[in-house]
């Protein structure tokens, strides 16, 4: 088994994909450096990729895999056992699949950290500032904080009145227009209420798909009663699914 010590205590920059849980490993192994643990001499590939583009609204676009293959067209290295560590049983894996793994995170952070330190339009200096706040957050999760219960659960009626009274609004709106079980989730739903039966003309296509955004920003251009509604929903139908 190959020691992390002499590895660490030679390195004076560390990098990864989503690198603040790599730091909590090192800490319980007590080989973390204390200027890491602040967000110096650290580069996160999943902070700067959304430095250089924050944009991406598919769901899982900053996964590094997902970062990595639409970057630079490369074949997936997860798909013959993501199903085993999506169902939680990580030991059905063997050793060689787990190094195999490993290291082509760690090779394929690599290179998206070397790029897009490239492409970032931004100071160096604004770059690790950024840096040492995620991780100033992340001690900050790993102490905990105290909920004023009651108020929660004052915040968690509030958010879901108005998530239900959006949502009904909604309904009856995309009823009019001959849409029975208009969901305010569903992209192709909103597509066919705001492009098809509106006819209210999209902002912007997507780079991926190239249909017809329906993204928040792109909500908010439109101006539409309804497309602030649907603005609206998603505010306090995930205010109340997450925080509650």
């Amino acid at each position: 088994m190959i020691s992390l010590y002499p590895i660490i205590q030679n390195a004076s920059i560390i990098g990864g994909h989503s690198i603040s849980g790599d730091l909590d490993y090192l800490i319980k192994l007590n080989i973390a450096k204390d200027a890491w643990l602040k967000g110096i001499n650290i580069y996160d590939s999943y902070i700067l990729a959304k430095m250089v583009d924050e944009n991406k609204i598919e769901k899982g676009a900053y996964g590094l895999e997902n970062l990595f293959c639409s970057k630079y067209k490369f074949e997936s290295w997860k798909k013959d056992t993501q199903e085993f560590i999506e169902a939680g049983h990580v030991e059905a894996l063997s050793p060689d699949q787990r190094m195999t793994r490993c290291r082509m995170d760690a090779w394929a952070s690599g290179i998206l950290i070397r790029d897009y330190l490239r492409e970032c339009k931004v100071p160096p200096r604004t770059i690790e500032f950024t840096h040492r706040i995620a991780l100033t957050l992340h001690r900050m999760g790993l102490a905990g904080a105290a909920i004023n219960l009651s108020e929660l659960n004052s915040l968690t009626n509030q958010w879901k009145s108005l998530s239900f009274q959006s949502y009904d609004l909604l309904q009856k709106e995309a009823f009019k227009y001959g849409l029975a079980g208009f969901e305010p989730t569903n992209d192709n739903h909103i597509r066919e209420l705001l492009y098809k039966k509106l006819l209210l003309k999209p902002p912007v296509k997507t780079k991926k798909t190239n249909k017809p955004s329906v993204a928040k920003p792109s909500l908010l251009k439109l101006n539409h009663p309804i497309c602030n509604l649907i603005v609206r929903y998603n505010k306090y139908n995930k205010l109340a699914s997450t925080w509650a």
